[in-house]
């Protein structure tokens, strides 16, 4: 390229001064000869094109839409065979009568696909059937999959599927290259248009059918959660029972309390309402309340309040997953971190009696890997009676009986032993321990 000149000859160095090829180029004829064969094959390739037997494959097409309208009639006496279309089933389904003559104008663009391309060599028809088969394996597969249907007919279309696809005429090069040359007649834009509705059609079906499955699908916990709650709050009428969002259970109580109740509940709110939550957990934790296992499966939490004259006096959230361990009972290892949280709000709460008379108060609750301690003291000398081992073991009996302390009913709940560690501030070098075992 010379700015000056323009195009120049590589030869020559000087601007072309000749019209076609240039009289100097030499090709070499070992090229030549290349391009002779390669321009012979290619007419050879055209020229036995429409012989080609991959087209043979469209013969399945034509037996599809066959089988498609024969179950037009067939599905009329409740029969239904596994070659048809899937479309052309749920057109009937939908629409009745319309869906009928629809089934059937699908049917026929089918078979009339199938002869175009079996007989007449039309690749584009070949193409057409193929795609708006492959939207109907398509549709097939997600009834399946959303609705547990038509298991044998979605094998069948994966089996033509496997069988067309290797038999696709544009494998071909020299039908590629004769496909080309195609121009689109009044009837290859009918059949084109129609197909184009149809496979649009098919896959728009499908994806409605699995919207409206799963959506149905997370109603049905929903709906079975509401009326749950419906029988709940019948037997609970002094609780307002009620879901919030389709997302949490929302529990107000508004029954008495007692007024050693509600000073405790003022005067540790913020604690009791880590205490009651940590407690409900593994209190309730492999119980199998029907309610729990509804509100796992509608994927909602719960919240819990107490109300006392219009003051809340304890508000906790429970989360889905805390739910779902209340219910499903796991191994209690897996609650550490409640299990700590529970036992610093117990000893937050301490000191607590435990004999009913004040002689001994637990003064503190240790949780270790298979039990958990109770740390017992007494300020008073003990007499030899009080110190004695089975009175002691008695005692501790009788207190994880009784069933006050709610710290009691979860360690029995969780079948985790109990050892409760007396010792004196009077006699600092006396301690006897008791074992409750689970």
């Amino acid at each position: 390229m010379d700015m000056k000149q323009g195009i120049i000859c590589a030869l020559t160095g000087k601007k072309a001064d000749f019209d076609g090829q240039c009289p100097q180029y030499e090709l070499d004829p070992a090229q030549a000869a290349k391009e002779q064969v390669k321009a012979q094959k290619k007419a050879e390739d055209l020229k036995n094109a429409p012989e080609n037997p991959k087209m043979k494959g469209a013969t399945l097409f034509i037996l599809v839409g066959i089988v498609s309208l024969v179950n037009l009639i067939l599905e009329l006496a409740g029969v239904r065979l596994i070659f048809g279309l899937g479309i052309t089933a749920a057109l009937h389904e939908l629409w009745g009568t319309a869906g009928i003559i629809l089934s059937a104008v699908v049917g026929i663009a089918f078979i009339g696909l199938g002869y175009l391309a079996n007989r007449k060599e039309a690749e584009w028809a070949y193409r057409l059937a193929f795609f708006a088969y492959l939207a109907d394996t398509v549709l097939m597969m997600i009834i399946l999959i959303q609705m547990q249907f038509y298991i044998k007919d979605t094998i069948f279309h994966l089996v033509v599927l496997c069988c067309t696809y290797p038999l696709h005429p544009f494998h071909s090069k020299a039908i590629r290259e004769k496909a080309k040359a195609e121009t689109w007649s009044p009837l290859r834009v009918v059949l084109t248009a129609i197909m184009g509705v149809l496979i649009a059609g098919t896959l728009s079906l499908g994806l409605t059918i699995n919207h409206d499955v799963r959506k149905a699908r997370n109603e049905k916990p929903l709906n079975e959660l509401r009326a749950n709650i419906d029988f709940m709050q019948a037997q609970n009428p002094g609780s307002t029972i009620e879901l919030v969002g389709d997302s949490a259970v929302h529990i107000r109580s508004n029954e008495a309390l007692t007024a050693e109740q509600v000073a405790m509940l003022r005067e540790r709110k913020e604690l009791m309402n880590v205490y009651i939550k940590e407690y409900l957990l593994l209190s309730l934790f492999g119980w199998e309340d029907p309610f729990l296992q509804k509100c796992v499966d509608a994927d909602c939490g719960m919240v819990m309040e107490y109300w006392f004259e219009g003051e809340e006096l304890y508000h906790s959230d429970f989360t889905v997953k805390e739910l779902a361990a209340m219910y499903l009972g796991k191994h209690h290892k897996t609650f550490d971190s409640v299990w700590k949280k529970l036992i610093a709000a117990y000893n937050k709460c301490t000191p607590i009696d435990f004999d009913g008379d004040n002689t001994f108060k637990i003064t503190r609750a240790e949780k270790k890997e298979n039990e958990v301690v109770l740390y017992v003291n007494t300020a008073e000398k003990l007499s030899a009676n009080q110190k004695k081992a089975h009175i002691l073991q008695s005692s501790a009996q009788f207190y994880c009986a009784v069933g006050n302390d709610p710290l009691i009913v979860i360690i029995q709940r969780n079948k985790l032993p109990i050892r409760f560690h007396f010792t004196s501030d009077k006699e600092p070098s006396w301690s006897e321990e008791a074992v409750i075992s689970k």
